[in-house]
């Protein structure tokens, strides 16, 4: 599969920050968009790579959402549905252990929650 990049955003960390903190967390933000390969209207397909993720603690994190269509009526798709060796990887894995180390049980989200 192809398609346009719409927008992208990252996100080093999160939760309450101290000045410094703050500073560490725009160090890791400027080198993470030095590290981009697509913009705004580029065209990304399968495997191919478009960064890199740096964070300074757990809760450093990637938000991936994927639509049909931005310029008609959003139709949201599951990223792991074109990511093709989704079975073969731990991110399923991985992303369980995180849901359940956050919320304790309280929540049960899925790789896709739509």
């Amino acid at each position: 599969p192809t398609g346009e990049v719409i927008s992208y955003s990252l996100e080093p960390s999160a939760g309450p920050a101290d000045a410094a903190k703050i500073a560490d967390q725009k160090v890791l933000a400027e080198k993470m968009m030095e590290s981009m390969t697509v913009q705004s209207g580029d065209s990304v397909s399968q495997g191919q790579f478009l960064g890199y993720l740096y964070g300074q603690d757990e809760w450093a994190h990637v938000h991936m959402t994927l639509k049909a269509n931005n310029r008609g009526s959003e139709q949201w798709l599951c990223p792991a549905d074109f990511m093709s060796e989704i079975n073969e990887s731990d991110l399923l894995i991985k992303s369980k252990v995180w849901a359940d180390r956050l919320y304790k049980g309280s929540k049960k989200p899925e790789l896709c929650n739509y």
